[in-house]
């Protein structure tokens, strides 16, 4: 996995190691005020701290949990941790109308 597609990691949540790009907590902050702030459709992923994330979830974003391997544990068979996906309520309309659309082309079973 790259650099680019490894979830941010807050010191809070994260307890070491190398290659990893861990940002303060300060950054974190910083992060969510400027997604809260954000008019676009946003999606975060990462692993969940209250003091960090708590204020997208009382803003209305969504959170969805998923159950992970951890990658860097591949030699000791089934190490898990939580990761956390978040969207805002303008990211979560759009999935929903995109959802509802009604499809451009239907076919009936036997269409070539």
């Amino acid at each position: 996995m790259s650099a680019a597609h490894k979830p941010l990691r807050s010191p809070l949540t994260w307890h070491g190691g190398k290659g990893h790009l861990a940002m303060t907590t300060e950054d974190h902050h910083a992060l969510t005020a400027a997604l809260l702030a954000s008019p676009t459709m946003v999606a975060l992923s990462g692993y969940r701290h209250d003091a960090v994330h708590r204020p997208l979830e009382e803003a209305g974003w969504e959170r969805t949990d998923i159950d992970m391997p951890i990658s860097a544990a591949r030699h000791r068979e089934g190490l898990r941790r939580i990761e956390s996906i978040w969207r805002n309520p303008a990211a979560m309309e759009a999935w929903e109308r995109a959802r509802c659309q009604p499809a451009l082309f239907t076919f009936e079973e036997g269409d070539q």
